[in-house]
């Protein structure tokens, strides 16, 4: 029979779009939506690494499979990720020593260091590098409120404009302000 092409992302539920290739003319089914969380497994595997969150018991397996069951959508779901556990344990590979050093790591993440938090955002050249320069020269709340006010950050040193436009560009979309007031609201910087 014929196969069904989705109108929906499975992820996302956003439109999907065919684009075909101009070299081969091969057909591909796209999401439209780019804040969709399955394209966006690269930011959360940097979230959870060791100079972001770290959050050692949440593989990016585990962390995919999550998104697709639909038990995460932005980084702060993974502080909700507890109201699924009762469903998780039941899954396969999944057992209560796994959900509670999973739980256990994930708790312990709520305690971050501002250099690391800032990392884990996943802003455009903003790397370990850089957050630590901010933190260092104006502090947390400072960069939190520059932000907000629309500020750069080219008075800091090695951090220059294209850097500095970047955060703010990156503060800018509501999609990256919600994940953020979202994520402050579930931890301790």
């Amino acid at each position: 029979g014929e196969v069904e092409i989705p109108t929906q992302c499975p992820v996302c539920h956003a439109a999907t779009e065919i684009r075909v290739s101009r070299k081969s003319g091969t057909r591909t089914l796209h999401c439209t939506n780019p804040d969709c969380t399955a394209k966006n497994v690269k930011k959360f595997t940097r979230f959870v690494s060791k100079n972001g969150m770290d959050i050692d018991g949440l593989s990016i397996q585990t962390m995919v499979k999550f998104i697709n069951d639909g038990y995460i959508h932005e980084f702060a779901d993974i502080y909700h990720l507890k109201e699924h556990y009762d469903e998780i344990r039941g899954q396969e590979g999944f057992g209560d020593k796994s959900v509670a050093n999973m739980d256990k790591s994930i708790e312990k993440s709520r305690d971050v260091h501002p250099v690391n938090f800032i990392f884990a955002l996943c802003i455009p050249l903003i790397g370990i590098d850089a957050a630590k320069k901010i933190v260092n020269s104006i502090g947390f709340d400072a960069f939190l409120q520059r932000m907000q006010k629309g500020e750069g950050f080219e008075d800091v040193d090695g951090i220059g404009a294209e850097r500095s436009n970047s955060i703010l560009k990156w503060y800018e979309n509501e999609h990256n302000r919600t994940s953020l007031s979202h994520l402050l609201e579930e931890l301790l910087i």
